[in-house]
């Protein structure tokens, strides 16, 4: 055979020759589609529903230029920050505790049927077992067998730091259920997770709070018991925030009250002394801009006293562990993160104490943590002091320069201008303090939470996961893919010689005829009519292939 006929040119592929290799190989594709869709089949309809309850809250931004605006004392809160706060350990934790997540259930007898409608345990107790007496009375005991008590069915139980009660449906003498304290730290994660907190629509102040599980009634109370939660922090820190301005707008009136009677009683004593009453036009003028001026000082006084009474509380934080109030500050928009950061590093710690000691490696980390936060705020209070005195110092040097003024007036005006500049500063800020603690104290007593649950969570009907139609539909898509992937993948591999082309092209021969295959079984190989097919059964198309094999020949 000649060389080049040894190798065939590339054939050019139609559409004929792609449904020619899914026929030859359906069963292959066949057997591949039945296996990928009846696996998604039945992993679809073998997995546990998984459903999401959410609520729709209002978060209302805080009023600018308040009382508190006006102490350098507020900071508004975005809602990026709200959205942690919902997110926060803290929180979780509460939920946790409110919602008993830390208690479960860990051996139940068999044919035993309690309902459990009240479960509070403040004692530290690592477990509880319920052993039923008979079929109206139980008894509980702690883990080794101590006997804490005993209740009747339908009736509260209430016993050292334990408050029971269980109502028993059915069951018999000696049946019991068993009750064991779980690691918070793993159900507080839990929560965590499993919540979903996004803004609905950008600057609408909407946050949608959201929780997936696989039981409806959980996912609900855990969304309304976070929502509750969070509206409760949120009036307690403002109350708590209020009640801190009024402490210290009270400990100023304290010491600025006797400096206020002092310099009235100065002032008036010079008049009787002098006789003067009154200031001249320009001694009244530069009176008036310095009253100014030194009230703009007393301001930044105020100011930097707030921040050094941060500082100092703080710094104790820092010495002793102690938990900490972490007071915000106008200007510094970074003091609430640092104060939601603590919060949430707290209360992380705070669960884990509950499992582990004070040296424990994890309990070490969050505590290096919370040292960490405390150290960049207190570095964060001290910038904003020095520049603050930075400010005081300026004013300083302006107020000096209108001193300087002052003594072109006759020496005993001058001592008048004084002595009303140093009365009318204090005065004013007497005022303004009696006048800030009035609403601070009203702001205390009113405190009302600035979100609104818009519409709290209901128990959800159909699950989100998983999607049937859209997994069976896939699992078609998938099936019916790989198995023509497969079939063209087999077929590529293939090196027989399927077609008259293929010997053609394949081995440059010329096609004289085809017999096909003889078909019979193996038992009737022996008989006549099968062996000498030509001669016994003239009319059947292996004869006819072989008539026109002979024919081309």
């Amino acid at each position: 055979m000649p060389e080049e006929y040894s190798i065939g040119l590339e054939k050019e592929a139609h559409l004929t020759d792609y449904i020619n290799v899914v026929l030859r190989r359906w069963k292959i594709v066949l057997l591949v589609f039945l296996l990928v869709f009846i696996g998604v089949t039945v992993k679809t309809f073998m997995t546990q529903p998984v459903y999401e309850a959410y609520a729709t809250l209002e978060v209302r931004k805080a009023q600018k230029g308040g009382m508190l605006k006006e102490l350098g004392m507020e900071e508004e809160n975005s809602l990026s920050t709200e959205t942690e706060v919902l997110r926060s350990r803290s929180v979780a934790e509460k939920v946790a505790k409110r919602m008993n997540l830390e208690w479960g259930v860990s051996e139940t007898s068999k044919g035993l049927d309690v309902v459990v409608s009240e479960f509070v345990i403040s004692d530290p107790l690592p477990g509880l077992i319920v052993s039923l007496l008979d079929a109206q009375n139980y008894q509980v005991t702690d883990l080794s067998g101590r006997i804490l008590g005993k209740g009747q069915s339908g009736e509260s139980l209430q016993l050292s730091g334990i408050n029971l009660l269980i109502s028993i449906s059915k069951g018999a003498p000696g049946q019991r259920i068993v009750f064991e304290r779980r690691l918070m730290d793993a159900i507080v994660e839990g929560i965590i997770r499993s919540l979903n907190v996004a803004e609905i629509g950008k600057g609408s102040n909407i946050l949608r709070v959201s929780s997936q599980g696989t039981d409806p009634g959980h996912v609900r109370d855990i969304v309304n018991i976070v929502t509750e939660v969070y509206r409760e922090m949120n009036i307690s820190g403002k109350t708590e925030e209020a009640g801190m301005t009024v402490d210290f707008i009270s400990q100023q009136l304290s010491g600025l009250k006797d400096v206020l009677d002092s310099s009235e009683q100065q002032l008036q004593e010079y008049k009787v002394q002098t006789g003067l009453t009154t200031l001249g036009p320009e001694g009244n003028s530069l009176v008036q801009k310095l009253v100014g001026l030194e009230q703009r000082q007393a301001d930044m006084k105020l100011k930097r006293q707030r921040i050094e009474s941060a500082i100092s509380v703080l710094k104790k934080a820092i010495r002793t562990g102690a938990p900490l109030t972490v007071p915000t500050i106008d200007g510094v928009p970074s003091v609430t993160q640092y104060a939601t950061k603590l919060a949430d590093l707290d209360a992380q710690k705070k669960g884990m104490l509950i499992d582990f000691t004070e040296s424990h490696p994890d309990v070490v980390i969050v505590q290096a943590q919370i040292s960490q936060v405390r150290e960049a705020l207190l570095s964060t209070y001290r910038v904003m002091r020095q520049e603050l005195l930075q400010s005081e110092r300026d004013l300083v040097n302006t107020i000096a320069s209108f001193d300087a003024q002052l003594e072109d007036i006759p020496a005993t005006e001058l001592e008048l201008a004084k002595r009303m500049r140093v009365n009318t500063v204090n005065a004013e800020l007497y005022t303004f303090l009696l006048q800030k603690q009035q609403e601070a104290r009203i702001a205390q007593a009113s405190t009302i939470s600035s979100v609104q649950v818009v519409d709290p969570a209901i128990t959800p009907k159909i699950p989100i996961k998983p999607n049937k139609k859209k997994n069976l539909a896939l699992g078609f898509i998938l099936g019916l893919m790989l198995g023509v992937g497969l079939a063209f993948l087999l077929d590529y591999m293939d090196q027989t010689l399927k077609t008259t082309e293929d010997v053609k092209e394949k081995l440059g021969l010329n096609v004289f005829g085809i017999i096909p295959r003889i078909p019979f079984a193996d038992e009737d190989a022996k008989l006549p009519s099968k062996r000498l097919v030509t001669t016994l059964a003239p009319k059947t198309p292996v004869v006819e292939a072989f008539r026109a094999l002979r024919t081309n020949l």
